[in-house]
């Protein structure tokens, strides 16, 4: 039978698997897709890569971010120990991707999908947009690198704790 302390510990988990799985995604569009794009010969490849991309991760990316708030905040809900605070922490810095993406992210992101319009303002502008994007996107990194840091800080402070 399913107790509140072991959905606690199975949410914990999730929490942090979640986590390392979005940045680990993050650090690899920032890292590796971002450079390889850049790469491309025109500004055209490159804006028809993003969108190409854009479109398939962002349906995921949000989705993640989710279920790492709602698992972190059902670990911190149904745990009695002190360090209780750093999953919400990172529970709350996971959620923040969202409104971070909504307002710094979005302006560029809504510029970058109106494909007419970009390439009617030309190859400078679509290779700043895309410059500018993995900048706002290495934010997204930071947030969800803190999550993380909380969230191992925890595991590390109860894993000491039974040692």
């Amino acid at each position: 039978m399913a107790t509140l302390q072991n959905l606690g510990l199975l949410s914990r988990i999730l929490q942090y698997s979640t986590s390392g799985a979005w940045l680990g995604g993050a650090a690899y569009i920032t890292l590796v897709e971002c450079p390889a794009r850049k790469a491309l010969p025109t500004a055209d490849l490159m804006l028809d890569n993003w969108q190409e991309t854009f479109s398939r991760a962002a349906h995921y990316w949000s989705r993640f971010s989710l279920v790492a708030f709602i698992t972190g905040m059902a670990g911190w809900y149904t745990d009695t120990s002190p360090d209780r605070y750093l999953l919400l922490t990172g529970a709350l810095l996971q959620i923040a991707i969202l409104p971070y993406t909504l307002i710094c992210i979005m302006p560029t992101n809504n510029s970058l999908l109106d494909v007419d319009g970009a390439r009617k303002k030309g190859d400078d502008f679509i290779r700043s947009g895309m410059d500018s994007w993995r900048n706002l996107h290495s934010g997204r990194m930071v947030f969800s690198l803190g999550s993380l840091i909380c969230q191992t800080l925890y595991w590390y402070n109860m894993f000491n704790k039974t040692l």
